[in-house]
């Protein structure tokens, strides 16, 4: 709805319906490092019996877009979005028991399942520009709630050794990715010598996040809050032609990835 130009305000109902992947359901195989396939050795089991994901996504939010609001020639631009998102059967890895050749042995190892629980996303995004042809700027900011839910899922996926055991037992999430409760971007930029050159500069900082399923896991896989900072330029040398630099993480800052698959540092 447009109650006014350059103004848009819209709402918007999603539901998603997301397939295991060729992975997630037939993934196997020993441990890197591993040399033996005995009892102890740690594996990845597959699990074709994992169910797809299922979401519900409700969204509100405007967007405005104006020229000539300062000077002759200028624009801005801004978004405001508020959301909330509901996923059944969130997918991660987790360490399962299953029943060994041997009676009366379990090997334990990984393997792709479902969580129980529902888990859900909600938060606020929000985006604003000023452009004037010769400088420009732009921020955004996202703020999201997640509650993963990793208590409960199915630990014996193959069945247990001992009838009457407990389906849904609860157990460790191996590798789950927590986003940052805070993500803000500035960009900064000039334009020369009839806009042919840009030089511009952003910075970006996220909120700490962590790795892990249990509480224990997540209090030892803490990836502490970071601001990095970047810098970049082209020069559009004629009509076919344009050269481009950039420099990422100008301080050389060790930090993590947020949503990276596992604990390592990013460039």
């Amino acid at each position: 709805v447009e109650p006014r130009e350059g103004l848009q305000v819209y709402g918007k109902y999603v539901e998603g319906f997301r397939p295991p992947q060729i992975q997630e359901a037939m993934f196997s195989g020993l441990h890197i490092g591993a040399t033996s396939n005995i009892i102890g050795v740690w594996r990845f089991f597959p699990n074709t019996e994992i169910l797809p994901e299922e979401s519900r996504t409700w969204e509100v939010g405007l967007n405005a877009s104006y020229d000539d609001v300062l000077r002759s020639g200028d624009s801005l631009r801004f978004k405001a979005s508020a959301f909330s998102s509901e996923i059944d059967n969130y997918v991660t890895i987790a360490y399962v028991t299953l029943p060994n050749q041997v009676p009366g042995f379990m090997t334990n190892g990984g393997a792709f399942v479902n969580l129980l629980d529902r888990s859900t996303f909600k938060g606020v995004e929000l985006e604003a520009s000023y452009d004037t042809g010769r400088f420009y700027v732009g921020a955004s900011y996202t703020h999201l709630e997640s509650e993963l839910n990793t208590d409960r899922f199915n630990q014996y996926i193959w069945g247990g050794a001992v009838p009457g055991y407990e389906i849904f037992e609860d157990g460790p999430v191996f590798s789950i990715a927590v986003p940052p409760r805070h993500k803000a971007t500035l960009d900064l930029g000039v334009r020369l010598f009839d806009e042919r050159l840009t030089l511009g500069g952003r910075v970006h900082y996220a909120s700490e996040s962590r790795h892990g399923g249990s509480e224990i896991q997540g209090r030892q896989a803490v990836i502490p809050s970071h601001t990095l900072f970047d810098l970049y330029g082209s020069y559009k040398i004629n009509e076919a032609t344009t050269a481009s630099f950039s420099i990422t993480n100008l301080t050389d800052l060790a930090h993590g990835d947020a949503l990276a698959t596992g604990l390592v540092l990013a460039p």
